[in-house]
């Protein structure tokens, strides 16, 4: 059994013009309390006490009457935990409590015998320059997805970031999904945009991060969204949601602060992402938008501005087209090394053939047939 103990404390108020039974208030707050620390979290060691002598005698003012009800919580895990693990079950449960007691009229007010109190924050300008444009032009018949990113942008500028329509970019490898984050990058300036590496970043690396801006940028830039692990995540949840806000309370740290940024990402796996958090981070993208890999128009479309920045010959493209087509390459990365590397040596064929002389796919094939007959013949 582990010896470790976590404490924290949280305070929810309500405020109403007249009196409140105390039974409705003791149920509302009792709700809120079994919705925090329901079956699994009592499993894992927590445990919320309810301190709410003041809703039989409210503070009164002059715009009406204020209830109170504090939650003092404890942690005894079973096993020893990190304190980071520790924290991030922690946000998930004021999470919570915000939530539902916010459904009943409460707001939280307090924690850890603290005020709430949110840091002046300074933003970044951000606005869509008139020559936007130019920015997306090496982007073939993206047309709409381009224009629903940017109506985004613009509903979030024109209400100073209060609409905050986040956009998730979905498709396979090559779509163009992070060309066109790439793109809104160049738009807006980096001073506007903060590009995280989701594998690479932790739950309490953002917030440290975010917490020491003394400007925060407008948009928030994600790729492959799906493959990060939930539990570095939890901050996102209310960055992304009407909150806008991160926030971090423990017995070293009282962090609140206010950090509106549209969110723009990507997904490559869109069954991975729906799932995650119990589809709860894929509900705070309202736009979901399909990027299908190019076809043979649009690859053609490509090529043509490839050879032409190195000076080819236009002839390349059509016998690459042709090998992609037979061999069902899709990929503008791999299509556009065939054109470049093959060069004059497409027009005769040699190439296609040391291709297919060298292809890892019938190797990787050959390889799993064998295997499987292996396996069979055991």
């Amino acid at each position: 059994m582990s010896s470790q103990t976590f404490k924290y404390s949280i305070t929810i108020s309500k405020k109403a013009a007249n009196r409140v039974e105390s039974e409705k208030l003791y149920k509302q707050v009792e709700h809120v309390k079994l919705r925090a620390f329901n079956a699994s979290r009592v499993k894992a060691g927590w445990k919320g006490r309810i301190s709410d002598d003041n809703l039989e005698k409210p503070k009164k003012t002059a715009e009406g009457y204020t209830y109170f009800a504090r939650f003092s919580v404890t942690c005894k895990p079973a096993r020893a935990r990190q304190p980071d693990v520790v924290e991030a079950q922690w946000q998930e449960i004021k999470l919570t409590i915000e939530s539902s007691a916010k459904i009943n009229g409460w707001e939280v007010t307090g924690q850890d015998g603290k005020k709430v109190k949110q840091k002046e924050v300074a933003f970044a300008e951000a606005k869509i320059p008139e020559d936007w444009k130019s920015h997306f032009e090496h982007l073939y018949e993206r047309d709409d997805q381009i224009s629903i990113v940017l109506s985004a942008l613009q509903a979030g500028i024109s209400t100073d970031f209060d609409d905050r329509y986040h956009v998730c970019l979905v498709g396979p490898p090559a779509g163009g999904k992070t060309e066109i984050l790439r793109a809104v990058r160049t738009l807006l300036g980096n001073d506007a945009v903060l590009e995280y590496d989701a594998t690479a970043t932790t739950q309490a690396g953002a917030i440290k991060d975010l917490d020491s801006r003394a400007e925060i940028p407008r948009v928030l830039l994600i790729e492959e969204l799906e493959k990060v692990d939930e539990n570095s995540l939890r901050w996102l949840l209310g960055v992304l949601d009407h909150r806008a806000e991160i926030r971090k309370t423990n017995f070293k740290v009282n962090i609140h602060k206010s950090v509106k940024m549209l969110c723009i990402s990507t997904v490559n796996n869109y069954d991975l992402f729906l799932d995650m958090m119990s589809g709860a981070l894929a509900s705070r993208f309202p736009n979901h938008i399909y990027c299908p890999r190019p076809n043979r128009r649009i690859l053609e479309q490509i090529l043509i501005r490839e050879v032409a920045r190195v000076k080819g010959r236009t002839k390349w493209i059509k016998p690459t087209l042709d090998y992609a087509e037979k061999n069902r390459i899709t990929d503008p990365r791999k299509v556009i090394s065939i054109c470049l590397c093959g060069r004059n040596d497409l027009l005769t064929g040699d190439y296609q053939a040391k291709l297919d002389r060298t292809s890892i796919s019938k190797f990787h094939k050959k390889t799993r047939l064998k295997l499987k007959k292996e396996s069979r013949d055991e």
